[in-house]
C-alpha cells in the first residue's frame, strides 16, 4: 500500500485524498486550519452559514465534470443543492443602462433568449457560443483530449485575451459587455485573461450552476468523512512548516507543532509561493522559485454578508451580477479606489423552505493595494480606521443592493464583512487572491504548473496547478491523482462512470 501525504485540506487536498484513498493508498491530510474545507468552509454567524468562497458552481448537472467525479467517488447521492431558476438563473443588471437580461438554463434556451433580445446580432451570437464550446473541447481539463496535449496543439482562439476573444466574435458593444459579466467569478484582466478561463466558466453557467444547500462547507465534510472511511485521515491544526529532501525526493515533512511525517509521495495542495517558502535551499531550481515568486496573483474581494428579517423578502432564485458604468467591466479599477465598486455579485440564500431570503452576500472585487497599511495586522486587531473603513465600502454595496431590489434596506437586520485582508488571513492566499496565480495569456509559461516537480515523489494540486475555481481544482486533483497512481485510465474511468 503506497503511502501519501498532502499538505492542505482546501478542495485540491481533499479530492486528491479521496481519489488515491479509494484507489487503495493509505492517506494523510495536513491542514493548518481547525477545519478542513479551505474556500468550502462556511462561516455561521445568527443561524446562517455564510460561504466563505464558494457560493455557487457549474458542473453538477446529470452529466457534468463535478457530477461525474462526485458519482465515481459515491457521494453525489450525499450533496444537497439549491436549484436556481432555469429561466433565469443568472440575473445581469446594468444600473447605468437601467436594464436587465435574465439569462436561462441550458445552450439552445441561453442562444434563443439573447437573439431575442439581439436580433441584428443573432448570427454573431450563435458564432460566438459554438466558439465557447468548442474552447471547452480543447482544454485538457476537459477530457476531451489525451493527457499528452500541449499548449501548441490549441487553436488561436485559445491564445486570445478574453475581451479580444469576445470582440473577434461580437461587434455590438452593449453585446460584448453583456457576455464579460462574469468577471468576479475568474478575475478577468484585459488584453490577459486567457479565452479558455472565460469559456470554461462560461459553459459552466450556461450550462447551469446551483448553489449548495445551506453552503458548500458540507461538500469538504463529505469528502473528509470519505478519506476516513477508507483508513485515511485529515489532522486540522497541523500547519506544515518545512521538508527535507534527500537524493532529489521529498524524505520527511515537519510541522509547527514539532510532528514529523514520512510517506512515499507527497502532494502539495497549498499555494505554490508558499511551497517554496517551507522548501529546503536548492530543492528547486533557482529560475522557478524567482518566476513563480515573482508572479502576479489574483485580485481580492470584499465582501458584506447580509441578514434579513425572516419571511420579508421572497426568495431570489437566481444569481445577480450587477454593473455600475458603461464599459468598465475590463477596467473596474481604473478609476481607482474613489470609483470603487464597479462590479458587484448578489447571492441569496434561501431558508430551509426556500420560500423567503434569509440573506444575502455581496462580492465586490477589491486590489489588495487598498488595505495595505492595514497588512501587518491581525484580525481583531486592525483600528477604528480600519472599522471605519470597511462600515463605508459595505454601505456603498448596500447602497446598490438597494438600487436592484428597491426596499430590501429596511429589512436588514445585521451584516458581516470580510476584506483581502480577511480573505489572506483565512484562507492563506498571497493578498487575498481569489484564485491563486493569475494566468496572463501573452506568457502563459510564466504561471503554468503541472502536477510534476523536480523532485521525484512530490506532486501539486490545488488552484495553482492548470485551472482554478471548484470545477477546474477538481480536474487538476484528478490529473494529480492519475500521476501519483501512474493510473492513466482513471479519468476515463470517472468518465464513464455514469455512462
Amino acid at each position: 500500500m503506497k503511502n501519501c501525504v498532502i499538505i492542505g485540506g482546501g478542495l485540491g487536498g481533499l479530492v486528491c485524498g479521496a481519489l488515491l484513498a479509494k484507489e487503495g493508498c493509505s492517506v494523510t491530510v495536513l491542514e493548518k486550519n481547525n477545519y478542513a474545507g479551505g474556500g468550502l468552509r462556511c462561516f455561521h454567524r445568527h443561524g446562517v452559514n455564510y460561504p466563505t468562497g464558494m457560493h455557487f458552481s457549474g458542473g453538477f448537472q446529470v452529466g457534468g465534470q463535478l457530477y461525474k467525479l462526485c458519482h465515481f467517488l459515491g457521494i453525489i447521492d450525499q450533496l444537497r443543492f439549491v436549484n436556481l431558476d432555469i429561466d433565469s438563473y443568472d440575473e445581469v443588471v446594468s444600473l447605468y443602462q437601467n436594464k436587465h437580461f435574465c439569462l436561462p438554463k441550458g445552450r439552445n434556451a441561453y442562444t434563443e433568449s439573447l437573439c431575442k433580445a439581439f436580433p441584428n446580432n443573432a448570427k454573431e451570437i450563435q458564432n460566438y457560443i459554438y466558439a465557447i464550446y468548442r474552447l471547452v473541447d480543447e482544454v485538457y481539463l476537459s477530457w476531451s483530449r489525451p493527457v499528452s496535449r500541449t499548449f501548441m496543439d490549441h487553436s488561436k482562439d485559445f491564445f486570445l485575451a478574453a475581451d479580444r476573444f469576445i470582440a473577434h466574435y461580437i461587434t455590438n458593444p452593449e453585446l460584448r459587455e453583456l457576455f464579460c459579466y462574469l468577471i468576479p467569478v475568474y478575475a478577468g484582466v484585459a488584453n490577459e485573461t486567457p479565452a479558455f478561463i472565460h469559456a470554461l466558466v462560461n459553459y459552466s453557467h450556461i450550462e447551469g450552476s446551483l448553489q449548495f444547500e445551506d453552503g458548500s462547507q458540507q461538500l469538504a465534510d463529505i469528502l473528509v468523512h470519505l478519506i476516513d472511511s477508507y483508513g485515511g485521515r485529515v489532522i486540522c491544526g497541523e500547519e506544515v512548516s518545512s521538508f527535507s529532501v534527500v537524493e532529489r525526493r521529498v524524505n520527511s515533512v515537519y510541522t509547527k507543532k514539532g510532528n514529523t511525517y514520512a510517506a512515499d509521495d507527497y502532494i502539495s495542495a497549498v499555494p505554490v509561493t508558499k511551497l517554496i517558502t517551507m522548501s529546503p535551499q536548492g530543492a528547486f531550481p533557482r529560475s522557478f522559485c524567482t518566476r513563480l515568486m515573482d508572479s502576479r496573483c489574483t485580485y481580492s474581494a470584499f465582501k458584506v454578508y447580509v441578514r434579513l428579517k425572516d419571511g420579508s423578502v421572497p426568495y431570489i432564485h437566481s444569481n445577480t451580477f450587477c454593473s455600475k458604468g458603461r464599459g468598465t467591466a475590463w477596467h473596474q479599477f481604473d478609476g481607482g479606489e474613489s470609483a470603487w465598486p464597479q462590479l458587484m455579485v448578489f447571492v441569496a440564500h434561501p431558508d430551509k423552505q426556500c420560500c423567503y431570503t434569509r440573506a444575502i452576500t455581496i462580492i465586490s472585487p477589491m486590489l489588495f493595494d487598498w488595505v495595505r497599511k492595514w497588512e501587518d495586522t491581525i484580525v481583531g486587531h486592525r483600528g477604528d480606521n480600519y472599522l471605519e473603513w470597511k462600515r463605508k465600502k459595505a454601505e456603498l454595496l448596500i447602497d446598490a443592493l438597494e438600487k436592484v431590489n428597491p426596499g430590501i434596506r429596511r429589512y436588514i437586520i445585521d451584516i458581516d464583512t470580510s476584506s483581502p485582508l480577511t480573505i489572506r488571513d483565512y484562507l492563506g492566499n498571497k493578498e487575498g487572491s481569489l484564485f491563486g496565480l493569475h494566468r496572463d495569456c501573452n506568457n502563459l509559461m510564466q504561471t503554468y504548473l503541472t502536477a510534476h516537480t523536480k523532485l521525484g515523489n512530490l506532486f501539486l494540486t490545488g488552484q495553482d496547478v492548470n485551472v482554478f475555481g471548484l470545477c477546474g481544482t477538481s480536474m487538476s486533483a484528478i490529473a494529480t491523482a492519475e500521476m501519483v497512481l501512474n493510473a492513466p485510465d482513471l479519468r476515463t474511468r470517472i468518465l464513464q462512470t455514469v455512462l
